[in-house]
């Protein structure tokens, strides 16, 4: 996911210091974000980030956890959350930003009017902005988004979430740190989680087999393991498990793990 520009100094450390704890450890410790938010209590001090992973491993959950914390939303003035995916439209994008932040009813014909509005109504103001799922590998494309921005005030911050390491380079100097696919052991809670309701098969011996075959197949992609984890908790007969273990469509050849457990659901 792409960090393009966080938040710094001591600000940072409180946060993550907040994650880590008590309701948002709950909520974000089957995702595999638990252990990224300790990983990286010494390094999301920096000024500028990058974080960089595959479809499915948790990087917009690690974005909504920080976008949605009451502190951050205390620390800025203007905040904005758009979704941009494979489609990076400059026009578009800039658009959903001006409506997310307030602006006011006008409809825009060209792409200079409504950037020297987004302009205006970011001017002076400490914003957030986040961009999830960036996909755009064009650098004149990025710098075309970011002109309007430039007029927010210190402290300001974009966010970008992506999937491709070149995207992330296209960020700038700004270090990258993947987030990391679960480990076996994070990855058979995870699933026993959300097909057993439990953290494990102690209450469901004549699964296990199944489900661990099962969880090697997700890859330790936490969207895999929760799409399948869902479908199987309305199956309780070991046949049923096995049938989706040996399924055809696991052999998909786009290299994604994430598809086929999608189809099997």
């Amino acid at each position: 996911m792409a960090i393009a520009e966080l938040f710094i100094g001591a600000f940072i450390s409180v946060l993550v210091e907040k994650l880590v704890s008590g309701d948002m450890i709950r909520l974000a410790q089957f995702a595999g974000i638990h252990s990224e938010l300790n990983k990286w209590s010494n390094t999301l001090s920096q000024i500028k980030a990058v974080l960089v992973d595959a479809g499915g491993i948790g990087k917009t959950t690690l974005a909504k956890l920080l976008y949605n914390d009451k502190d951050v939303k205390d620390h800025f003035e203007l905040m904005s959350w758009v979704w941009v995916s494979n489609e990076f439209n400059v026009f578009t994008i800039s658009e959903a930003i001006f409506e997310e932040v307030g602006g006011d009813d006008r409809k825009f014909r060209a792409l200079n009017k409504l950037q020297e509005s987004l302009k205006e109504r970011f001017s002076k103001k400490r914003f957030l902005l986040v961009l999830d799922d960036v996909w755009t590998e064009n650098e004149k494309e990025w710098k075309q988004l970011k002109l309007p921005f430039t007029a927010g005030a210190p402290g300001s911050k974009i966010l970008v979430t992506t999937r491709k390491t070149k995207v992330a380079s296209m960020m700038g100097s700004v270090k990258a740190y993947p987030l990391q696919l679960l480990s076996n052991v994070e990855a058979l809670s995870l699933f026993a989680e959300h097909a057993l309701g439990k953290q494990n098969f102690d209450s469901h011996p004549t699964l296990k087999l199944h489900g661990e075959g099962i969880v090697k197949k997700c890859d330790g992609l936490p969207l895999a393991l929760i799409t399948l984890g869902r479908v199987l908790g309305k199956k309780s007969n070991d046949g049923e498990w096995e049938e989706l273990l040996n399924s055809e469509l696991w052999n998909s050849d786009d290299g994604s793990k994430i598809l086929p457990a999608l189809r099997l659901s």
